[in-house]
């Protein structure tokens, strides 16, 4: 009897885990989807110029104590 009953638990413990695991990733999916949604619409001119900048060799990545 023990053994169906802890079954039974596990099962609903399973059942439960997955559920959050879906729901968190449809989360995670929605909220990327978003930034990239964002990102891609507002700001494609200032990412692309940035890029070309650091392509360039005009955008140099900081370092603490550099001189300007």
């Amino acid at each position: 009897m023990h053994e169906s009953v802890s079954g039974i638990v596990l099962a609903l413990f399973g059942a439960v885990a997955v559920t959050y695991l879906a729901l968190k990733i449809q989360q995670n999916r929605r909220r990327l989807q978003s930034m990239v949604g964002v990102l891609d619409a507002k700001h494609r001119y200032e990412m692309d110029y940035l890029f070309e900048l650091a392509d360039s060799g005009q955008l140099q990545p900081w370092t603490p104590g550099a001189a300007v």
